[in-house]
């Protein structure tokens, strides 16, 4: 299914964010992967918490 294709790709992509973060930052993997764990718990709830402002077309596409 493509949810399952896109939960693979972003696994990959936080995978390789964590690569890069304990090459540029001299973490070991196990703390890159931390790191990269809390940043993507971050993100979801941001996103999960977002609304447009008031006066944007969105909102009101929200209320119906």
């Amino acid at each position: 299914m493509l949810v399952d294709h896109l939960d693979r790709l972003t696994d990959a992509v936080y995978t390789l964010a964590a690569v890069q973060i304990a090459l540029h930052e001299h973490l070991s993997p196990h703390q890159a992967a931390i790191q990269v764990a809390e940043q993507r718990h971050e993100t979801r709830h941001a996103l999960a918490s977002w609304r447009p402002p008031r006066d944007s077309y969105r909102a009101v596409d929200l209320t119906r």
